[in-house]
């Protein structure tokens, strides 16, 4: 994890490493609120 960006992912391998994990749902959510 040498770069601070999120990570898009369809597990939860990344969950609580201390960077934003996103799933495809939570993506298309956040996207449909800020068209």
């Amino acid at each position: 994890m040498l770069k601070n960006t999120a990570i898009w992912t369809e597990d939860r391998d990344f969950f609580g490493c201390g960077l934003p994990v996103w799933t495809t749902e939570t993506l298309a959510v956040y996207l449909a609120g800020h068209e």
